[in-house]
Parts: structure tokens; sequence; C-alpha cells
């Protein structure tokens, strides 16, 4: 991977907006050193509540925080869990624009055409945002995130509430993100997803980060997923039984099987079998 786009150091970050304080606030997330290098895709994963969330705003700025936090990018997209609470303009087409037309970009409509393309929304294009269903939205904050190819890209939950089929569509946008020298962060409960695109899993337990490692490495790690709370899917559970002895890649693992159910032809180890 290329340098570093986003760092923290003994970031901690607290409960409400920039620049209102309140004595005796303790951290929710405390003591955070984390590099996002250029052309990586780090998944945040952990149990609820545990600061996965609250991490991700951290980083991006929008939650009061202690340490630093610096990023040689330029400039962050965020894509909130709650894509309703982003939404601005009075159709599709318009809010995914709306950043380019603020940059004064020549090719808006291209990279508009594109945005909308890439995930799905060209059908809609002409609809009101507020009519989409919650998937749609999901979609449409990504598109309307990433139109301006974004050096660092920070989404929650962008998979949440699509079906398998859109939400691989979706894994691999935010893959082809970071191939193309994005910094990607993803907070996601899905671990068949991270083990398929992410470069590297940050888990995050109580407030802090318990491990930053490849994702082979975090999901072998039966001590660590059980401290997480990290309940495998079937088919890592497959891998964790007989694949991993194999010398068998978790994330070609998954992504086989997407291909796999994608022509309708799922081996039965690989959807789950005891064998």
């Amino acid at each position: 991977h290329g340098p570093a786009l986003l760092r923290a150091r003994g970031l901690g970050v607290l409960r409400g907006a920039p620049g209102r304080r309140r004595r005796g606030a303790r951290p929710v997330v405390r003591d955070v050193d984390l590099d996002v290098r250029a052309g990586e895709l780090l998944a945040v994963v952990g149990p609820n509540g545990g600061g996965k969330s609250t991490l991700l705003r951290g980083l991006a700025g929008v939650e009061r925080t202690t340490g630093v936090v610096t990023t040689d990018a330029g400039s962050v997209a965020l894509v909130l869990q709650d894509p309703e609470h982003q939404l601005l303009a009075r159709t599709v087409r318009e809010e995914v624009a709306w950043s380019a037309r603020r940059a004064r970009r020549p090719d808006v409509e291209a990279r508009t055409a594109r945005a909308l393309e890439r995930f799905g929304l060209a059908h809609v294009a002409d609809e009101s945002p507020y009519r989409l269903s919650g998937g749609e939205q999901r979609r449409l904050s990504l598109a309307a995130a990433t139109v301006l190819d974004p050096p660092v890209l920070l989404a929650d939950e962008p998979t949440s509430g699509l079906d398998r089929t859109q939400a691989a569509a979706v894994a691999r946008a935010l893959r082809d993100r970071a191939d193309a020298g994005g910094a990607v962060v993803v907070v996601t409960h899905d671990l068949a997803l991270a083990a398929a695109v992410a470069d590297r899993l940050a888990v995050v337990v109580d407030g802090r980060l318990a491990a930053v490692a490849p994702a082979p490495h975090v999901l072998a790690d039966d001590a660590l997923r059980a401290r997480a709370g990290l309940r495998l899917p079937p088919v890592l559970a497959w891998w964790s039984r007989v694949g991993r002895a194999r010398g068998v890649d978790p994330g070609a693992l998954v992504r086989a099987l997407d291909a796999a159910t994608d022509a309708a032809t799922v081996p039965a180890a690989l959807a789950g079998s005891p064998s």
C-alpha cells in the first residue's frame, strides 16, 4: 500500500459535536493509534456498543476528540449509518451531483451518471430521495459520497439492509475505491464481507483497539473472536474447521461463494455442510 492518508495518535472520542465541552466527560473511544494507507480497505468490527461508529465519527471530525487526527488527503467523505440524515436535494440525480457542482467540476454530468450506474440507481434518478426504499437510500448516500472519488472514505454499515447481491455490488465499489488509491474505512457486522474485501480488520472492544491485523489472522484467533463477540457465518465457520488447515484464503473463499451463488451452483461444502 501507499503512504498513510489518515493517521490517529492517542485518539479519544467523546459524545457531542466538536467545540462543545462538558466537564468530567470521559471518552467513549480512547488511546487509538491507527494509520490507514492509500490503497487499503480497513474494516472495523466488534460487539454492539463497543465504539465502532464512534471511532469512525471521531476520525471524520464530527465528534469531540482528544489526541490527534491528521490527513494528507485534503478531504474526507463520511457515510452515516442512517442515510436519510444526509439527504439534501429534490431528486436522486441532484443528490449525487450536489458535491461535484459545489466543486465546480466540468464533468459533473459524466461523474453523476457513472455513480448512478455503479450503485444501481439510474432507474430512479428523477425520483425524490425521500421516496426511495431504505436500501436505495443507503446506496444513494454512497453514490453521493464517492462521486468526487474522495481520497479518504469512511462508511458506517454501508451494506445494512441490502440483500446479498446488492451488498456484494457495494462491497466491490468500496474495494474499487481502495484499489484506485483511496483509503477506505468501513464499519460492518458482516464478517463475510469484511473477509472478502478488507486488507485488515480493526477489532474494537470496550472503546479500545483490541487488534489491527490482516483478516485471516483475526478470523483464526478464537480467543479474540470470543472477546469481541464475533460469530463466524457458515462459510467462515467451514473455513475455520476445514479450509484453514488446507491453506484456503478466507477472502477468496467468500468471493468464490458469491460468484457461485450468482451462478446458482453453490458447492455443498462452501454452503456450510459439516464435511
